[in-house]
């Protein structure tokens, strides 16, 4: 299992513009693959996996305005939306009655309004930036600070008016730095997390602190990849 703490940036925040022009360019690239997509499925009936798009998209401008790691991951995005149709359409052709009407191909984002999605890797990660306790995405001139040491990934989410950043880390390797740190017995593996939570989670709400950007709050990931 692995934990996230997130920061709020809203439209005060001076770093909001450059997240809001790499969210643009992540939809920019997410529609025109997603065209490439659909032609290729409607006109010819076949599905270009994630390898075929990457090796198609390298070429293509939208591609290139973001890092290449953080492109990778709006692909593996839009190869994940198209799975859930293919498995949401077979399981319609087994029993129609269980769903409102036939599932429909992944549609585009807006053109003006719509944003996509973030995911930076550890490998699009500043690692002295990290050793500091700061978060720096490839690509962005911004920083964000983080008590993580152990991170595993950063998604920069669009909400309407704002930008969620999560970190997403190793709430086990953390857990053990916090216990050494204050002097604390680790205790066994299934005993920790409510510990660790408890130590380490910040109550003030990313609603309540004016929009900037802060530690809104520490909790379980099912599923951060």
């Amino acid at each position: 299992m692995q934990l996230v703490e997130q920061h709020v940036i809203s439209k005060i925040d001076p770093r909001y513009a450059a997240l809001d022009r790499a969210a643009f360019a992540s939809k920019n690239l997410y529609n025109a693959a997603l065209y490439e997509c659909r032609q290729s499925f409607i006109h010819q009936g076949k599905y270009l996996y994630y390898n075929q798009m990457d090796k198609i998209m390298q070429r293509h401008e939208t591609y290139r305005a973001l890092p290449s790691k953080v492109s990778q991951q709006v692909l593996k995005l839009l190869d994940k939306n198209w799975k859930s149709f293919f498995a949401a359409l077979e399981a319609y052709n087994e029993d129609p009655f269980k769903f409102l009407g036939r599932p429909r191909l992944p549609k585009y984002k807006d053109k003006t309004a719509g944003r996509n999605v973030l995911v930076y890797t550890i490998q699009a990660l500043s690692k002295p930036a990290l050793k500091q306790g700061m978060i720096k995405p490839s690509g962005l001139p911004i920083e964000i600070k983080t008590k993580q040491k152990h991170v595993d990934q950063v998604r920069i989410v669009p909400r309407l008016g704002f930008y969620v950043v999560e970190v997403i880390y190793d709430w086990l390797a953390a857990y053990r730095l916090l216990c050494k740190r204050k002097a604390i017995p680790a205790r066994p593996a299934f005993l920790i997390l409510t510990r660790y939570q408890s130590m380490a989670t910040s109550r003030v709400s990313p609603f309540s602190v004016g929009g900037v950007s802060s530690v809104a709050c520490t909790r379980p990931v099912i599923s951060a990849k």
